[in-house]
């Protein structure tokens, strides 16, 4: 656990292939020690590293080996967010499957090559949406049984993203809007903020502008309130540090002083004690 603990306070500091390290020896005991729960947990946590670093075939096989172990050994929320993270993944590779066109090829089969390669990286899209909805749809009924709950918020928000690059994407207005809604219930303004651009982008993609417009206007609003927040804290922190510094500062200088004084008394002290010697 504490090597666990470790890895993920360098994966929040980005210090991802320190955070592996750990993560790789928090393995390796798991399984000496025969710890499944512990296990799926930390193949779980080494999938999220991966999968920050876009190395999506690991962060795949971490992710299909964490899975069957959080579904026997672990909790519900562990499931979810193990089946939620899956639909991330297949959404995230769903829009990042370009690849360079064929080099050094015949002018008159270049176009059939990029009609081609272009027909096929449709294909493969299409395959990974399916697979990224799978998985949503089955981490849904999961979050709607735990009800209100880290995470609730922004598997709504995922699920609606998801839908944003499906040929249907007004269906994601239902899950941006009930994010939304457990944003304001929560009072959760991080998350909100987010589900509000959501929603925005959303009705930009299926033409509804008055829609799109009030949400950007809600999110552009909130955002720099949160900027604002975010500053005031810092510069209160600041402050708070300089003022401290301000203390010590003038402490160090009393201190000084005073043994400034007392070195001069001891001076005199001596110096009246060597000349009543003298005179005695």
């Amino acid at each position: 656990m504490a090597l666990n603990a470790l890895a993920v306070v360098l994966q929040r500091q980005r210090k991802l292939n320190e955070a592996l390290e750990y993560y790789y020896r928090a393995i390796t005991i798991a399984k000496t020690v025969n710890s499944p729960a512990l296990l799926g947990t930390t193949y779980y946590n080494t999938a999220t590293v991966h999968r920050s670093m876009k190395q999506y075939d690991s962060t795949l096989f971490y992710h299909r080996l964490a899975l069957p172990l959080v579904r026997e050994h672990g909790s519900l929320i562990a499931l979810a967010n193990c089946y939620t993270a899956l639909g991330n993944l297949y959404r995230e590779r769903a829009t990042d499957t370009t690849s360079p066109l064929v080099r050094n090829m015949p002018t008159v089969d270049l176009i059939t090559s990029f009609q081609q390669q272009k027909s096929e990286q449709q294909k493969i899209k299409k395959k990974f949406l399916d697979t990224a909805e799978s998985y949503y749809l089955m981490a849904l009924p999961i979050r709607q049984e735990l009800g209100v709950h880290p995470g609730y918020s922004g598997f709504f928000h995922n699920f609606a993203k998801f839908y944003f690059f499906t040929d249907t994407p007004e269906r994601g207005l239902i899950y941006a809007r009930r994010a939304v809604e457990i944003d304001l219930q929560t009072k959760n303004e991080n998350s909100l903020v987010h589900s509000y651009i959501t929603l925005a982008d959303i009705f930009e993609r299926i033409q509804q502008f008055d829609s799109a417009y009030f949400y950007h206007k809600k999110y552009a609003g909130l955002q720099n309130s949160l900027l604002d927040s975010s500053v005031a804290t810092k510069t209160s922190a600041l402050r708070e540090q300089y003022e401290a510094a301000k203390r010590e500062h003038q402490i160090q200088l009393l201190t000084n002083e005073k043994n400034g004084q007392r070195n001069t008394f001891n001076v005199i002290a001596a110096a009246l004690g060597i000349i009543t010697l003298i005179l005695a």
